[in-house]
């Protein structure tokens, strides 16, 4: 269960931060949400919203990435709410003391989010192997539960105070500016009709270390997870960010990336695909965790 937790808690984060953009001179007056369901509520594109400045161009109507970032910063410190769905899978190759031995991962997420406080309601799917597993799963401030196999539990306090710190950390738009400053020069910017693509392809230290970053908050529960990050070799990394022009919110995130990782007698290659799609801007107003959930034993308890 340790294991798919720390499955379940990278996928959350991974999703999260890729709707965030990035970003140093965004406001931070980000509005409040109520702690969390899913009633309708107001779309984003029918209220009133604090106009954005429009960013530089570098080449014909095309904006310079960094000035795109910052309005894509601001458009999200600006967004109470919104959804996500994600679909991610892993092609494995082991090798193990010399025994090799393949497997391949299936997710798919759906999800809810409030943006302040952060809370989140997620469904998945997990095809492991051909074995599929379907969890539950509320990340609050209070904490972090899940329903897997028709039984509810809790992550244990420390855990999860400290995983949702690291949440709140990394969202954070300054925070975000840091990664993409690392891979700026391989960032380009496109239009595709009503859309911006900023696309990154990436590889060697730079794409490393924002990938140790990213895992890195993820797994901060676990102690042995910065050994095994400072053994893992990334390939290359294609990062392709779609956002509407008429107020910089992401439509779609995709990620490609392919990883190596040795340590001790142990060998992996890992090629991931993730796709993301948002929705909902600032129609979800309430996300409330279940009594049956609130009641839940803590894991290992």
């Amino acid at each position: 269960m340790k294991k798919l937790s720390m499955v379940l808690m990278i996928a959350m984060l991974a999703g999260l931060l890729a709707a965030c953009g990035g970003g140093k001179d965004a406001p931070n007056d980000t509005a409040g949400g109520s702690n969390v369901t899913n009633n309708g509520g107001t779309n984003a594109e029918g209220s009133e919203e604090p106009a954005k400045e429009e960013p530089a161009k570098n080449n014909g109507d095309v904006p310079a990435a960094e000035d795109l970032l910052k309005n894509i910063a601001a458009a999200m410190n600006d967004l109470k709410s919104y959804a996500m769905d994600m679909e991610t899978a892993q092609k494995m190759s082991m090798d193990i003391d010399g025994e090799k031995q393949d497997q391949n991962v299936n997710m798919l997420v759906k999800s809810e989010v409030i943006t302040d406080p952060m809370t989140a309601y997620q469904e998945m799917t997990i095809d492991m192997m051909g074995q599929k597993q379907e969890v539950t799963q509320y990340i609050t401030q209070e904490g972090i539960y899940m329903k897997s196999a028709d039984q509810w539990m809790q992550m244990p306090t420390s855990m999860s105070e400290e995983i949702m710190a690291k949440v709140n950390e990394q969202a954070n738009p300054e925070k975000q500016l840091e990664y993409f400053n690392s891979i700026m020069n391989e960032t380009t910017v496109t239009e595709d009709g009503d859309n911006y693509v900023l696309t990154a392809d990436v590889s060697g230290d730079g794409v490393k270390e924002v990938s140790k970053d990213i895992l890195g908050s993820a797994g901060g529960a676990d102690a042995s997870m910065g050994d095994t990050l400072d053994n893992m070799n990334i390939d290359k990394m294609t990062i392709v960010y779609t956002v509407r022009k008429s107020d910089y919110l992401p439509v779609t995130m995709d990620i490609e990336m392919v990883m190596e990782m040795k340590q001790d007698t142990m060998s992996m290659n890992m090629d991931t695909t993730m796709k993301s799609s948002y929705s909902k801007y600032n129609e979800i107003k309430e996300i409330t965790v279940p009594e049956e959930a609130l009641n839940a034993a803590p894991m290992g308890g």
